[in-house]
């Protein structure tokens, strides 16, 4: 005599519990593209130190960089005229304007410098090499400009006298130019906008 056992198993989940299911499941996936996309980012790690910076880099990287020489890549062109082991004095050039907006341009230079700074003391094939030393002078225009790899050239551009807001250079010449928004605070915006974005070219700091 042959005994046959059978038995079935029948597993109903409702339509609401597979939403939930879901729901459940892509919460940690929200909150990682959340934090990997969306939220700010205002420092960043370099070199086993946190530096931070007084603008969100996700939109200081959407600043355009405009470079004249051929390499495929603008911020290492732009990192290259500037951080060397030739490199003697890097001079910030800035053509003045009221008191009020003058102060701009020592905050922008000082943030620039710092980032130098950093490129210089942290690259290990610029080590040995003796820190550039930093000088700033007024110019009344922006045309004339020279500069050559032992003194680069820094331009900082007022937006009072710019239309853009953008990062220029032209060989040993990086020109950081903020937009003219007629408003003092969205004018600080837009210079620390462009500022950043070529503190982040000579950091070699990218945000994917």
């Amino acid at each position: 005599m042959t005994l046959e056992s059978t038995s079935h198993f029948k597993f109903k989940i409702s339509p609401r519990k597979i939403a939930a299911i879901f729901v459940i499941l892509a919460i940690p996936f929200a909150i990682y593209l959340t934090v990997r996309f969306v939220l700010p980012i205002n420092s960043w790690p370099y070199e086993g130190r946190s530096v931070a910076f007084r603008i969100n880099l996700r939109a200081a990287q959407n600043v355009p960089i405009i470079t004249t020489g051929p390499s495929g890549n603008p911020d290492l062109s732009i990192r290259n005229s500037l951080v060397r082991d030739d490199v003697m004095n890097i001079t910030f050039l800035f053509k003045p304007t009221d008191d009020k907006n003058n102060t701009l341009y020592l905050l922008e230079e000082s943030e620039l410098i710092r980032a130098l700074t950093f490129a210089y003391l942290y690259s290990p094939s610029l080590q040995a090499h003796q820190l550039p030393s930093f000088k700033a002078q007024i110019i009344d225009s922006y045309s004339n400009i020279t500069a050559n790899q032992l003194n680069p050239k820094i331009v900082l551009v007022h937006p009072n006298y710019s239309n853009q807001t953008l990062v220029r250079q032209d060989g040993y010449i990086v020109y950081v130019e903020a937009k003219n928004t007629n408003n003092f605070d969205t004018d600080k915006i837009q210079f620390d906008l462009a500022t950043v974005r070529l503190m982040m070219a000579i950091l070699s700091i990218k945000i994917s």
